[in-house]
């Protein structure tokens, strides 16, 4: 019996340490466990968030650049981030450039204005709806960049696609998609010749197995200078500055382009096309029909190997070259009127407007 009683008056004592030591640590323990303070939102401020890694030198590195440069015509704030970085909670309008490289999406609320503008086509994973509807419960950081692209996209409010055929495709898959084409700029992309760095025909471009332009004419053994790596001793440089890129497009007779298949098959236009054109340069290109519906005749096509020899002869070939700059003008004059990045920012400020104007925002 004695020990019995023991065994209470030791439980109790037990109780009443518990309690005591809850009283006094709990609240220090909530303190620390409870959601970070919600950060007021600078209604303001646009974040455009690149796709490349810091201080890169990829192609979308130089697209934000440019874009970046003409959304702060209309948002004097915005600033650029790239892959490795977070939005700051306090962007209220936020641009995820998703080109071929990847990144953790947004977390969706009604506090911010996300938009994906995809400049590269990526693959669709099967409609999960249930996955979907979980989404509301996942961080970032839980997905990963290893995802499929019609997951990523149900955490943004709206899609600007770069392609028209891929837009609609979106649009039928039940996403709010805009055709926002890829785009030049004509402070950095302009006629400039010079005479020490002419060439015939010039190819810029790493030697990658998709490669179809360059290696024909060196096969035919037509007068092509090339600029990039991996060529095997076959290029004069492996690489140039973007900022003096419009000298070698301008100071070209012809500058040859191809497409990468999956871009090709959804039709998204390589921005080679927009700078070249905008430098007053000739382009010759694989066939797109969706390059045709843009410029018609302006910028020579081919499907064959034959097609593209007998062209560059044609268009080298001295009796012809009135037309060859006749071309490359009004392609220039194309470009200029639908294919820069002060037009596409303008594009952005109306997507912008009607995001206001159809949802709320806490």
């Amino acid at each position: 019996m004695t020990h019995i009683k023991s065994y209470i008056i030791f439980f109790c004592i037990g109780i009443l340490c518990g309690v005591c030591y809850a009283a006094k640590n709990v609240p220090s323990l909530l303190v620390k466990q409870r959601a970070p303070t919600i950060q007021k939102i600078n209604h303001s401020l646009l974040t455009l968030k690149n796709c490349a890694p810091k201080d890169t030198f990829h192609g979308e590195t130089w697209l934000g650049n440019d874009l970046l440069d003409s959304l702060k015509r209309f948002y004097p704030k915005a600033t650029q981030i790239y892959q490795e970085d977070t939005v700051p909670d306090t962007s209220f309008i936020n641009i995820y450039l998703r080109g071929y490289l990847q990144y953790k999406p947004p977390f969706p609320d009604k506090r911010h204005i996300n938009i994906a503008y995809i400049i590269y086509p990526l693959y669709f994973s099967h409609f999960d709806k249930t996955k979907i509807n979980l989404r509301h419960r996942l961080a970032p950081a839980d997905i990963g960049h290893a995802h499929a692209l019609f997951d990523e996209m149900q955490f943004y409010d709206v899609l600007a696609v770069g392609s028209q055929t891929y837009a609609e495709q979106m649009r039928k898959k039940g996403f709010k998609a805009y055709y926002v084409p890829q785009f030049t700029n004509p402070k950095r992309f302009y006629p400039e010749y010079d005479e020490t760095i002419k060439s015939e025909i010039l190819f810029v471009g790493k030697n990658v197995p998709y490669r179809t332009a360059a290696p024909i004419a060196l096969k035919a053994g037509l007068p092509i200078t090339i600029y990039g790596p991996d060529w095997e001793g076959l290029a004069t440089a492996e690489s140039i500055n973007n900022n003096d890129l419009h000298r070698y497009y301008s100071s070209a007779k012809i500058v040859l382009n191809d497409t990468r298949k999956e871009m090709r098959e959804a039709g998204f236009i390589s921005n080679r096309i927009f700078d070249a054109t905008a430098s007053g340069a000739l382009v010759i290109t694989d066939y797109m029909k969706e390059i045709e519906q843009i410029y018609g005749d302006t910028v020579p096509m081919w499907k064959t190997e034959a097609e593209l020899v007998e062209l560059i002869k044609y268009y080298l070939a001295p009796e012809h070259e009135a037309e060859r700059l006749d071309k490359a003008r009004r392609a220039r004059e194309i470009t200029l009127k639908n294919f820069t990045s002060d037009i596409v920012a303008k594009q952005f400020k109306q997507i912008i407007k009607d995001i206001k104007k159809h949802q709320s925002f806490r």
